[in-house]
C-alpha cells in the first residue's frame, strides 16, 4: 500500500513513519512532502493509494488545501489531519469530501491503521457507486444520441464524446465499414490524436492488429497494453499514459459494421466492461437503423428527382392526349397553372398550331401498332408558352404501364439559354482565335528581330568589320526602322495582355509624388536633347493605393508624348493634387494641340495623330494602354486641348480605403513647385 503523507513539520512526518512501523502486518510506503505543490506532483504520475494531508502547510491552509488535492484527484481517498481544538474543521473537511480526520495528538498506531483501511475501503465502495451510476448516465446518453442524431458522423461523434467523458476512458475511436473501399475507415475520436483528415489512414502507428478483431469477430481485452503483442504503438501509448484497451466488432448478422475501440489509463473493471459491450450493441443497431433511413431518403430523393427531372418539365398524359400531371417546373417554363391545364388536351396546351395534327397521329399509330420514332428517345422539337411564343426544347416520353391503361410521361427541358450560350461560346471561340493568332504572329516576329537588332548593331559597332560611311549610314537606317517595328510590336504585346486580363494589378499604398519626381528624373535627359525644360508643382506627399508599376507606365507615356509635341525651347508642365475623393495628376505641354475633331479617337486602337516635329511616328497604342491601366483602377483619362493651344491629359485617380469624411486631408501636405 502506497501512502503520501504531507505534513510540514518534520517531527510529526517522523512520528507518523514510526506508528506505520509499530505495525509489521500492514506492508505500507510511505511518501513524505512538506508543500502542497510538491505533494501534487507526488501524486501526478506516481501510484498512490491514500493521502494523510495536513490542512495548514506554508503554501495553503484550511479546506482550500483540501479542495485542491480533490480537484486534480478526485478518487483520491484522503485523511485530513487536526489539531485537538480543529474538530469543527475536520468535520468540514469530511463534508467537503475527505474520508475521514484525525487530530494529530490523539493518534495511536492502531487508530491511523484502522483509518487508512476503514478510508480506502469506504473511497472504493464511493467510487464504485459513483461509477455504477456514471455508466448508467452515459449508456441513457448515447441512447439519445443514437435516437435523436440526423446523420451518422454527428451520431458517432456524440457518441465518443459521450463515452470520453467517463473518468476511467482516455480515448474513443470509432470505424464504420466502406462497402466500396472494403475498409473500416476511421469516423469519429474523442481524445488525444483524433487523426480524422484521413479517414482511410490506420490510427498512428497502426493501435491494434484490426485484422485479428474483424476475422475472428470477436471482442478484445487487455490490461497490460505494453507488453500486448497485438497492440502496435507502444510509445504513443507511454506518452499518453494508456495501460488498458477493450475493441468491440460492431457485427450483425455475421457482417462487422464498424469497430469501437476504448483505451484507458487504468484497468477497466467489469462493470465498465459489461456496459462497453452493451454499448457496442446499442452502436451496431443504431448505425444499422441509420444506414436504412439514408436508403429510404436516398430511394424517396430518387422519387423526387424522377418527378421534377434533371430535364425540369414533366408532364403525364392520358392515351386520350388529356394532362393528368403538370408539375412546378413545366408551370415556370410554359407559364401555365397546374389547375388550369389538368384534364385539357397537350396539343392545344404546348404544341404549335402546325404540328397538333401530326402530334395526335403519332399517338394514335403507336396505340395501334405499338411503334414510334420519339417514345424512349430524346429530340428536340419546338414548344409554345402560354404568350404564343415559341421556343426550343429537348423532350423525351416514356411510356408507363398501370393497371388501367397507359399514361405517358413527357420530360422536358427549355433549350432556350442553351442556344443562347452555345451562340455566345461560338462567337467567343471565334475571337479567341482571332487574339490568339495576334498574339502568336506578335510574339512570332518579335524574336527574328531581336536577333537582326544584335547583329546590326555589332555591324555598327565594328564588331564584324569596318563599313563605310554610306554602308554605315544604311545600317544605322536599318537598325532605327527594326527598332520602331520592335517597339510596334511591344505595344501589341502590351494591347494583347491588357485585354486577356493577364496582367493584374498589386495594389499597395504609394507617395505619388515621390513617384512622379522618379518618372521626372528618368525623363529629364530626353527633355534636354530635345530642347523641352520639365516643370513639376506638387505637394510634399499625397498618398493613394496603386499599382506603382502600371501608373508609372501611364506617367511615362504623356511625359513622352509631351516632349514628343513641343517646340524647341518649349515647356512640359507636371501637377498633383487632392480633390475630393481623387487624386488629379496633369500632364500639360504649349505645342500645336489637338483637333477637336481627333480628340474622341485618342484612346483608339492604332490611332495617332500628325508626327511631332522632332519625334519619330508612334504606334497608336501609347494612350490605348493608358487608358486600360487606368480604367482598371476605377480611375478616369481625359483630354483638353485645341488646336495652336497645347494640350492637358488630366488623370483621375480614387483615393481607395478611405471614408469620404477623411479624405478631404488624407496624405497631403502644403505644396511647392519645383523645376526638373
Amino acid at each position: 500500500m502506497n501512502i503520501l503523507l504531507i505534513e510540514d513539520s518534520t517531527p510529526f512526518s517522523e512520528y507518523v513513519e514510526e506508528l506505520l512501523d509499530e505495525s509489521p502486518e500492514c506492508q505500507i510506503a510511505l511518501a513524505r512532502a512538506d508543500r502542497l505543490e510538491s505533494g501534487l506532483s507526488l501524486l501526478t504520475g506516481n501510484k498512490t493509494d491514500l493521502v494523510l494531508l495536513d490542512l495548514s502547510l506554508p503554501d495553503s491552509e484550511g479546506l482550500r488545501t483540501l479542495t485542491r488535492v480533490l480537484s486534480k484527484h478526485p478518487a483520491m481517498p484522503c485523511i485530513v489531519l487536526t489539531g485537538r481544538t480543529e474538530r469543527t474543521l475536520g468535520i468540514e473537511a469530511v463534508k467537503s469530501g475527505a474520508v475521514d480526520f484525525l487530530h494529530k495528538d490523539e493518534i495511536t498506531a492502531d487508530s491511523l491503521v484502522r483509518s487508512i483501511y476503514y478510508a480506502i475501503e469506504r473511497k472504493a465502495a464511493a467510487n464504485a457507486l459513483m461509477e455504477r451510476v456514471s455508466l448508467a448516465e452515459i449508456t441513457v446518453d448515447i441512447g439519445r444520441v443514437l435516437t435523436q442524431s440526423a446523420a451518422i458522423p454527428d451520431m458517432l461523434h456524440n457518441c465518443a464524446e459521450s463515452l470520453k467523458k467517463l473518468p476511467a476512458i482516455s480515448l474513443v475511436r470509432i470505424r464504420t465499414f466502406n462497402k466500396v473501399s472494403g475498409m473500416l475507415e476511421l469516423k469519429a475520436a474523442a481524445g488525444p490524436d483524433a487523426f480524422l483528415d484521413d479517414p482511410t489512414a490506420m490510427e498512428r502507428g497502426c493501435l491494434f492488429d484490426i485484422d485479428l478483431i474483424t476475422k475472428n469477430k470477436t471482442e478484445y481485452v487487455t490490461d497490460n497494453i505494453l507488453s500486448d503483442p497485438y497492440f502496435l504503438a507502444k510509445s504513443w501509448a507511454k506518452d499518453n499514459n494508456i495501460t488498458a484497451a477493450a475493441v468491440y466488432p460492431l457485427l450483425l448478422e455475421g457482417d462487422t459494421l464498424g469497430l469501437l475501440s476504448v483505451f484507458s489509463s487504468r484497468t477497466l473493471s467489469d462493470p465498465y466492461l459489461l456496459t462497453l459491450s452493451s454499448i457496442a450493441d446499442m452502436l451496431k443497431l443504431g448505425i444499422q437503423r441509420k444506414e436504412s433511413e439514408i436508403q429510404l431518403a436516398k430511394n424517396e430523393a430518387r422519387n423526387r428527382a424522377v418527378i421534377q427531372s434533371s430535364l425540369d418539365c414533366l408532364i403525364t398524359i392520358d392515351k386520350r392526349g388529356r394532362i393528368i400531371e403538370f408539375n412546378p417546373a413545366a408551370e415556370r417554363t410554359f407559364g401555365h397553372s397546374r389547375q388550369d391545364v389538368l384534364g385539357k388536351d397537350i396539343c392545344d396546351i404546348i404544341v404549335p398550331e402546325e404540328f397538333r395534327q401530326r402530334h395526335r397521329a403519332g399517338i394514335a399509330r403507336y396505340l395501334s401498332t405499338r411503334e414510334s420514332h420519339i417514345i424512349g428517345q430524346r429530340t428536340e422539337f419546338s414548344a409554345l408558352r402560354a404568350d404564343g411564343t415559341k421556343f426550343p426544347i429537348e423532350l423525351a416520353i416514356v411510356e408507363i404501364a398501370t393497371e388501367d391503361e397507359p399514361v405517358f410521361t413527357a420530360f422536358i427541358r427549355d433549350l432556350t439559354e442553351e442556344k443562347k450560350a452555345a451562340e455566345r461560346a461560338r462567337r467567343i471561340h471565334q475571337l479567341e482565335q482571332r487574339e490568339d493568332f495576334t498574339a502568336t504572329l506578335t510574339h512570332d516576329l518579335k524574336n527574328p528581330l531581336i536577333g537582326a537588332s544584335r547583329i546590326l548593331t555589332l555591324f555598327l559597332e565594328g564588331t564584324i568589320g569596318t563599313l563605310t560611311d554610306e554602308q554605315h549610314q544604311l545600317m544605322a537606317q536599318l537598325h532605327t526602322s527594326n527598332t520602331r517595328l520592335l517597339a510596334m510590336i511591344n505595344k501589341l504585346l502590351d494591347v494583347y495582355r491588357l485585354d486577356k486580363a493577364v496582367d493584374r494589378l498589386c495594389l499597395e499604398t504609394m507617395d505619388l509624388v515621390r513617384l512622379v519626381k522618379g518618372c521626372l528624373d528618368d525623363m529629364s535627359h530626353l527633355a534636354h536633347s530635345h530642347k523641352v525644360k520639365l516643370q513639376a508643382d506638387l505637394p510634399v506627399m499625397l498618398t493613394a493605393r496603386i499599382d506603382s508599376f502600371s501608373i508609372r507606365r501611364v506617367l511615362y507615356n504623356l511625359l513622352d508624348n509631351a516632349i514628343k509635341f513641343s517646340p524647341n525651347g518649349g515647356c512640359v508642365q507636371v501637377k498633383l493634387e487632392h480633390s475630393g475623393n481623387n487624386v488629379l495628376l496633369t500632364v500639360s505641354d504649349n505645342g500645336r494641340g489637338i483637333a477637336v475633331t481627333d480628340q474622341d479617337k485618342l484612346f483608339q486602337r492604332f490611332w495617332h495623330g500628325g508626327e511631332g516635329n522632332q519625334y519619330e511616328p508612334g504606334t497608336g497604342l501609347g494612350l490605348y494602354i493608358c487608358k486600360q491601366i487606368v480604367d482598371s483602377h476605377g480611375g478616369e483619362i481625359t483630354c483638353q486641348s485645341a488646336s495652336g493651344a497645347g494640350t492637358t491629359f488630366t488623370v483621375t485617380l480614387p483615393v481607395a480605403g478611405a471614408d469620404v469624411d477623411e479624405r478631404a486631408d488624407i496624405g497631403v501636405k502644403p505644396a511647392v513647385n519645383i523645376d526638373a
